[in-house]
């Protein structure tokens, strides 16, 4: 696996039925220099039918499949980054598809990246999305060093030890982006990760906003990651299921 310079590691759980797993593979399709790991939350047989159907079209040499028990996509993209051989390290958001132009950037110059995301934009194109990937893109992520999963999240193995990697249930990419921030600036790419709003369509967009803003909240609170996720995937259960907390 020497010829790898990108590994794009991708957290799954209840995808078979949203159509972006089927997008993501076609979008890497004949890459060269790459690995595709997929970390795939075990009791989920539907996706794990899908996913086996799809690696077909890949290159069995460059293709990962870990099958996991923990509930933490955070959790999961460590197991994915354990097992990582390539250069520099992609995140991949299982809802969101990057352009074929931004891979062939990272593998082009990993050389001179460290951390960063993609410039984010929804696959609806009304006014309330874009003013939403605007404020992602220049506010959160430029002014704030702050990227979402959804950026789809690049860093160089060098710079991240895998022990970093925070084990959460839900704002493991916050927690992410706070400690490589501390080392050196990430750098966004113009190059877009368009992502699904499925959770606007599900939750609707009013609602969907509030709960947005009640986690930032409880996260700057410190509620505990369990019960914000547990909030969060309620109904849904898109990252993760929404555990039960014991009494």
């Amino acid at each position: 696996m020497d010829s790898v310079i990108l590994s794009i590691i991708i957290p799954t759980y209840k995808e078979s039925n949203i159509g972006y797993l089927e997008k993501i593979f076609q979008s890497i399709i004949g890459l060269k220099q790459i690995e595709f790991i997929i970390v795939h939350k075990k009791d989920d047989d539907s996706t794990l039918k899908l996913i086996n159907e799809l690696s077909k079209l890949l290159d069995p040499k460059f293709f990962k499949l870990i099958l996991s028990d923990s509930i933490a996509r955070g959790k999961r993209l460590k197991e994915g980054y354990e097992v990582a051989v390539g250069k520099i390290i992609l995140f991949h958001h299982p809802r969101s598809v990057i352009e074929i132009s931004g891979f062939d950037y990272l593998i082009s110059n990993y050389k001179n990246l460290d951390w960063g995301g993609f410039t984010h934009r929804f696959d609806e194109r009304n006014l309330f999305f874009r003013f939403t990937s605007f404020y992602s893109n220049f506010i959160r992520a430029d002014l704030n060093q702050i990227f979402y999963l959804d950026h789809c999240i690049y860093v160089k193995k060098n710079l991240l030890q895998t022990e970093e990697i925070p084990e959460l249930e839900i704002f493991e990419d916050t927690c992410l982006s706070i400690l490589l921030r501390k080392k050196v600036c990430p750098k966004r790419l113009n190059f877009f990760s368009t992502t699904s709003t499925i959770r606007f369509r599900k939750n609707g967009i009013l609602f969907q906003i509030i709960l947005n803003q009640i986690m930032k909240i409880g996260f700057y609170l410190k509620i505990p990651f369990p019960v914000l996720n547990r909030i969060y995937e309620k109904s849904l259960e898109l990252n993760s299921p929404s555990k039960k907390l014991k009494k």
